[in-house]
């Protein structure tokens, strides 16, 4: 959701648009702390019983991630002071069991997840969701367990930044399906921009070609393929994924090396699935029930591969496909809404939108 957006095609002055960006958090912030907000909410957001599943991904302050990704230890307990106030927050096992009986679900219920299996997941989250009571799931992609690597994406994401190159070139045929390509990388815009049109290639390809292909780029950038920001940015180890879990806290999937299911041959998309699931289960001693799609959009996940979801063995998925969960919704494609980095008054307006 664009914050602010009216959705129409205006150009505003120079003073507007610096009124509309100061102003307008005041204005917000002003109706958190008066009550407006809240009041708006009871009166024009809570007609439909329904379930908002919050996807966070990193707890903590890495500088390698954006606010989309990381968001600070402040901040996630003040989202959570918010949250078990003005909503109910359930496990995502009580929700998905709601929804496969057809029963009405709670008003105002949000659950929690969380993305990839980041270790501030354990030191930084798990403290506070323990000192608010909170339920949550944390999705883990295995393939750091087991190699002790980050996932391919923070690694791409980590040379970007640290490269002294000044442009990336590919020949034709380099970057399957594409032409000649060249990126000029002067800007951390600029590079940002290059990264997103890189990772398509990457999620598509199976676990030995995306390996292949980050030989290629480590090299085109002028890094050590084997630098890895797993020191910066760690993830999370066996024990604690057996604490976390012997607390409460569901330890679902996220395959083993975070590619697009849809794009990968059914073999390896089910091994994928699979042997993820077969691993965290040995790691935390129960049974593995949740799935959540890597990149998660429409794109990713499709008839086919929540085909392949149900046959691995799991009893629902998550997208990242924003939206609210009523009864009767699809538990192969549970709707999710991504939290950036935002003090409690801002996230309280943008969740309003979902009621």
């Amino acid at each position: 959701m664009k914050l602010f957006d009216s959705g129409k095609r205006h150009h505003p002055t120079g003073a507007a648009r610096v009124f509309r960006g100061a102003a307008l958090p005041w204005i917000i912030r002003a109706g958190y702390y008066s009550g407006a907000l809240s009041a708006l909410k009871r009166r024009g957001f809570r007609t439909h019983r329904g379930l908002i599943v919050l996807m966070y991904h990193s707890v903590g302050e890495s500088p390698l991630l954006h606010r989309g990704l990381s968001v600070s230890a402040a901040n996630f307990e003040r989202q959570l002071e918010y949250l078990t106030r003005r909503f109910e927050i359930v496990s995502l096992a009580r929700a998905v069991e709601i929804m496969r009986r057809g029963a009405p679900l709670p008003e105002s219920a949000v659950a929690l997840t969380f993305d990839d299996g980041f270790r501030d997941n354990y030191e930084t989250a798990f403290p506070i969701l323990k000192k608010y009571r909170c339920p949550a799931t944390v999705f883990v992609a295995t393939e750091p367990l087991v190699k002790r690597v980050s996932l391919w994406p923070y690694r791409l994401m980590f040379w970007m930044k640290r490269t002294a190159a000044l442009r990336l070139e590919f020949s034709p045929g380099e970057l399957p399906g594409a032409g000649q390509i060249v990126f000029a990388l002067r800007t951390a815009r600029r590079r940002r921009r290059a990264l997103r049109a890189i990772e398509p290639s990457l999620w598509r390809a199976g676990r030995a070609e995306r390996e292949r292909l980050l030989g290629v780029i480590a090299e085109k950038l002028g890094v050590d393929p084997a630098n890895d920001p797993a020191d910066d940015l760690p993830m999370l180890a066996g024990d604690q994924l057996r604490e976390l879990a012997d607390a409460g806290i569901d330890i679902g999937s996220h395959t083993v090396s975070h590619p697009s299911l849809a794009a990968l041959a059914r073999e390896e998309a089910l091994g994928e699935l699979t042997e993820s699931k077969t691993l965290l289960e040995s790691k935390v001693g129960r049974p593995v029930k949740f799935f959540a799609y890597p990149f998660g959009g429409a794109e990713h996940c499709n008839a086919a591969t929540e085909r392949l979801v149900r046959e691995a063995g799991y009893e629902a998925a998550c997208t990242t496909i924003r939206g609210v969960n009523r009864s009767g919704t699809d538990l192969f494609r549970i709707l999710r809404v991504g939290v950036e980095n935002d003090p409690a008054e801002i996230f309280a307006f943008k969740l309003s939108w979902y009621r």
